[in-house]
């Protein structure tokens, strides 16, 4: 099987849960890296910054923030946020703490599968390409965007957001069209949640005036727009 090259760090305090994503991973050939703890993750990360996906299972939800205000001063990587009870609260939390996608343990082994594939996929595959215009210039290898020669703290999930709209040359994206894209699922209602909160968390690094946004702009009705 020919080798993927990526490297995962897998966090979680169940030893059991660790050998069951390891073994699930195995078919894929990663390099999969085991933390117990976010402090043993953390020291991981500073001495190894090169993960291509960091799967965590927290312990508690209020530790969510700040964990992975942690993380995103060392990597800007994809997460994947587990969940044994994944609640709608606890997505929301996850999502606007800066985690890419969320599942529950329950998850099947083929889901499981195909959520780690599709966010490396997409993380590497961005790799090489810098995007300027105007005032903004993304650069996905470095996972850095700057504006007005400032860099932005921007997580894997929302730059791909930003990529996507810019792809779309001033045309409107449907909030589907953002989730099944970005994301790679199928489209369901409770999806908007996902896709507004990181639409919000962008404004909140892009916009001068979060009351009247000019860089991503709402056209009622229909979705967003990228304006540069």
């Amino acid at each position: 099987m020919k080798k993927n090259n990526a490297t995962i760090l897998l966090i979680d305090q169940d030893h059991s849960y660790r050998a069951s994503v390891c073994s699930s991973l195995l078919p894929l050939d990663y390099t999969v890296h085991e933390a117990e703890t976010v402090g043993e993750a953390l020291h991981r990360l500073q001495d190894y910054s090169s993960y291509d996906l960091v799967i965590w299972v927290p312990a508690s939800p209020p530790e969510i923030p700040s964990f992975l205000e942690g993380l995103r001063e060392e990597t800007n990587c994809p997460v994947l946020a587990v969940f044994r009870d994944l609640t709608f609260e606890h997505r929301l939390t996850a999502y606007a703490s800066g985690a890419d996608d969320c599942i529950q343990t329950s998850i099947t082994e083929d889901e499981l599968l195909a959520k780690v594939s599709a966010l490396v996929r997409r993380f590497r595959e961005y790799r090489g390409k810098v995007i300027s215009s105007s005032s903004i210039q993304i650069n996905p290898e470095a996972r850095t965007v700057m504006k007005d020669g400032k860099k932005l703290e921007l997580t894997d999930l929302e730059l791909n957001i930003l990529e996507y709209l810019y792809f779309k040359n001033g045309e409107v994206a449907s909030i589907p069209e953002i989730y099944e894209q970005v994301w790679g699922e199928k489209y369901f209602p409770g999806s908007n949640n996902a896709v507004m909160v990181h639409i919000l968390n962008l404004r909140k690094k892009l916009e001068e005036n979060m009351s009247h946004p000019k860089i991503i702009r709402t056209v009622w009705g229909k979705g967003y727009r990228l304006c540069l």
